[in-house]
Formats: C-alpha cells, sequence, structure tokens
C-alpha cells in the first residue's frame, strides 16, 4: 500500500482515539500488520499487547530453588523437571557444566557415546 498524507492522518487520528490496530485496519481496509507497521515508523505511542499472560501453574518441586517456566532463560541447568503438559514443571537451575546447558549430572543423561547405548539396546 501507498501511504498518503491524508490515509497517515487517518490512521494517527485513528490511533489517538485508542482504537486497536485491528479496529483501524478494518476502518481503513488493510491488514494488522500495515497499521501496526506504519504505527511503527511514525512512531507513535506503543501499546500493551492485548494478549492476556497466562497464570502460572508452575510450583517449585526444591523450596531451595525458584520456579522458572519457558520461555524465560534459565540460569543454571536448563533441564525440565515434572510433566511439562500436565505441569507443574520447573528447571533444574543447578550449576551448568562447563560449556553445556546441563549440571554434570543431566549433561551424562543427555550426552552419552554410542557404545554406551548400543550395549544397552543389546541387552
Amino acid at each position: 500500500m501507498k501511504w498518503t498524507a491524508s490515509s497517515v492522518a487517518e490512521l494517527g487520528d485513528l490511533w489517538g482515539e485508542g482504537l486497536s490496530a485491528s479496529e483501524i485496519a478494518e476502518r481503513m481496509g488493510l491488514t494488522k500488520g500495515a497499521i501496526i507497521g506504519k504505527a511503527d515508523r511514525l512512531n507513535l505511542p506503543r501499546r500493551p499487547s492485548p494478549i492476556r499472560k497466562r497464570t502460572s501453574n508452575v510450583v517449585p518441586l526444591n523450596p531451595h530453588l525458584p520456579a522458572t517456566e519457558l520461555p524465560h532463560e534459565p540460569t543454571g541447568c536448563r533441564w525440565i523437571e515434572g510433566d511439562v503438559l500436565a505441569g507443574p514443571w520447573r528447571y533444574c537451575q543447578a550449576h551448568q557444566k562447563a560449556k553445556s546447558s546441563y549440571c554434570n549430572h543431566h549433561h551424562q543423561r543427555c550426552y552419552r557415546r554410542v557404545s554406551e547405548v548400543e550395549h544397552e539396546v543389546a541387552q
């Protein structure tokens, strides 16, 4: 779409009235992405996301370590404890082994020699 001075002014007016990007897009016959992109390029004031944040069903399994849920980056071991689909769950958070995303214990569970796996399969 080629933005004209009148369409930019209309966008600014509707944005100033507090209409959502979807509502503005519908009124102007454009996509929501086009509205958001132009609003960003015009440096119109940002609005809070209309997407509601989920309430957490995560509880700490170890009271000495804080519960962490995705998508937050864990600060320690990234091994997930608990049932991810049913909850509750948390990251292990123990000190990471050098050059690994996991603590020593979980690193050994994730990365095993092929000979070890072949031995288990053969039994």
